[in-house]
């Protein structure tokens, strides 16, 4: 005895095969779409950026001006998800080069985290000026609690200015703000 029966042929029930067809296309559309959309709409971003001295970068589409810039000596931070861009002029006469300066921003980390490591320190140019960047990891800890985060120093000679550049993010986000910040180096200018 057997308890599977012969199959009939499939029947098309052609009342139901329209509206079947219009919802998938919606859904089609809406994802789809969508997609297209976030890349046809502009990200704010906080444009032309002054770090002091006359030296500006411009922002790179989704980095926005941080509640915190309001005194450039501190340098002007640049905010996009939870990644952080520092850039200052740190000295208007600087006489050395982009490896001291480097030496000097990592000993001004050491001071400010509760416990740092930095990878090595290689040299490149920006836009054809002296530069110096390095990674770094370290454990901080403030009044909102503490983590561990991964970052970037890059420091800069154009002429007399030096200007340093740190970039910061939970750990294991770094790599989604590494072009960004590369552009924005690319834009550092010196002058009105």
């Amino acid at each position: 005895m057997s308890y599977l029966q012969a199959s009939l042929p499939a029947q098309v029930d052609r009342a139901r095969l329209v509206p079947t067809i219009v919802v998938a296309g919606v859904i089609a559309a809406v994802s789809l779409g969508g997609l297209g959309l976030d890349r046809a709409l502009a990200s704010p971003s906080a444009g032309v950026v002054d770090l002091g001295a006359g030296v500006s970068l411009t922002a790179a589409p989704g980095w926005v001006l941080s509640a915190a810039s309001g005194d450039v000596s501190a340098g002007t931070q640049l905010r996009k998800a939870d990644a952080v861009l520092t850039a200052q002029v740190a000295d208007e006469s600087y006489a050395g080069t982009a490896a001291q300066l480097m030496d000097s921003a990592e000993l001004d980390l050491r001071g400010a985290t509760a416990q740092i490591s930095f990878g090595d320190t290689h040299g490149l140019a920006v836009n054809g000026h002296d530069a110096s960047a390095v990674s770094f990891q370290a454990t901080v800890s403030n009044s909102r609690g503490s983590g561990a985060i991964d970052g970037e120093v890059i420091a800069i000679v154009i002429g007399r200015d030096a200007i340093v550049v740190e970039l910061a993010s939970p750990q294991g986000r770094l790599g989604s703000a590494v072009d960004d910040v590369t552009t924005m180096l690319d834009s550092i200018r010196v002058g009105p």
